[in-house]
């Protein structure tokens, strides 16, 4: 059986929280936001409000 070719655009807002620490700055938490996409939907509630970090 051969595989379906899948194509995927997505336009996704980050948004990072970041901390001043003794160190410098780093990043604590990095949130995607999708805010426009085209294709297949099948997988969007992966990304959407995921947490990276």
């Amino acid at each position: 059986m051969r595989a379906l070719k899948q194509e995927w655009t997505v336009v996704i807002r980050y948004t990072h929280d970041v901390e001043n620490t003794s160190e410098g700055w780093r990043i604590r938490r990095v949130l995607l936001d999708p805010i426009h996409y085209r294709g297949n939907p099948v997988g969007l509630e992966f990304v959407k409000g995921k947490r990276l970090v």
